[in-house]
């Protein structure tokens, strides 16, 4: 009885183990990899990868390049809201490149970095899917298709940083994303849609082609100098219900005109607080009118802060001192969904 009761046990941890669930933490301990690289190298087709906190990671000088269906998520982010649910609530710091190519179809990623050398990479892929994620920058490239971009914060670092739509990509549905920085997408790109997303774009011009826009708020800076920040919306676009604040720098010919969007509009009267340079300053006045636009708005609303919903075993516990024909085992579970 003993001995089926403890197979049993071992089946249930053997299959739990060839699940296709691969650890980062930094170290060497068994199963477990001490690199993101590595893990990456070694995982097959359809496997998770979890990268824990506690390590400060480093990635090669010529960055990941993901070539298979992969899964990627870290530990999430702003972890002090979630008292007791992480040992270590540290976010992850690290710099580099993810690059999804070809072969990398339905992959997911979920990661958060405070690092402002890490960017994403879209490369001759289709149907990846970028959730909950803190970059600084993304770039969607070369025949890149039904990429969903969603509940992420593209944060930039220096003048140049921006997110760049190009190369003959299609169908890229980007929701409650906050950027930082200036965006491009080229006229070589087809049927770009931003719903309940809000554009700080600093540092230089944003430019957009074919692209359809809902529930967006454009912000300015109410410095002298906003009008080094301009929105550059080609007759390709199509908007609706949008807003527009106060000292936007707008260059269009495509049709922003009322009732379908709303220009000039006070910063005050949108925001709760009046600067606007991180999401958590971007929260909607109860008392606006327009409730429906921005990153807080929507089906699937952006979060300020997060962790992820991963099961995880943490102990199995045989009782040493066995003296019937009952096998005590606890195996401890939690979730942090």
């Amino acid at each position: 009885m003993k001995q089926l009761l403890l197979t049993f046990c071992l089946g249930i941890i053997t299959s739990y183990i060839h699940a296709g669930i691969l650890r980062v933490n930094g170290t060497n301990s068994a199963s477990t990899y001490a690199s993101i690289d590595l893990a990456v190298t070694q995982a097959l087709a359809g496997d998770t990868i979890y990268i824990e906190p506690g390590y400060k990671y480093t990635i090669n000088d010529f960055g990941i390049n993901i070539d298979k269906k992969l899964a990627i998520i870290g530990n999430g982010f702003r972890l002090t809201q979630f008292p007791n649910l992480q040992a270590i609530p540290t976010p992850l710091l690290f710099g580099g490149s993810f690059t999804f190519e070809q072969g990398s179809d339905s992959s997911y990623l979920s990661l958060a970095s405070q690092s402002n050398v890490a960017f994403i990479t879209i490369d001759k892929a289709s149907n990846i899917t970028v959730d909950q994620s803190v970059f600084a920058e993304i770039y969607i490239l070369d025949s890149s298709s039904n990429i969903t971009i969603k509940r992420s914060w593209f944060r930039g670092a220096g003048s140049s940083s921006q997110a760049l739509f190009s190369s003959n990509s299609s169908n890229i549905n980007i929701e409650n994303c906050f950027f930082s920085r200036r965006i491009n997408c080229s006229t070589n790109v087809n049927n770009i849609k931003f719903v309940n997303c809000n554009f700080h774009c600093i540092n230089g011009s944003s430019n957009f082609d074919n692209c359809l826009f809902i529930n967006n708020i454009f912000l300015s800076s109410t410095s002298s100098t906003s009008s080094l920040f301009t929105f550059n919306i080609s007759p390709t676009c199509q908007l609706t219900n949008n807003i527009f604040t106060e000292l936007s720098s707008i260059q269009s010919t495509a049709d922003i005109s009322l009732p379908y969007n709303f220009q000039d509009v006070a910063i005050n009267d949108i925001f709760q607080t009046t600067s606007q340079a991180a999401p958590d300053s971007c929260l909607l006045n109860p008392t606006f009118h327009n409730q429906s636009v921005g990153i807080f708005a929507g089906d699937a609303p952006f979060t300020l802060a997060h962790i992820p919903p991963i099961p995880s075993i943490y102990q199995l516990e045989l009782d040493p001192y066995i003296k019937s024909n009952n096998l005590k085992i606890n195996l401890s579970t939690r979730s942090n969904k």
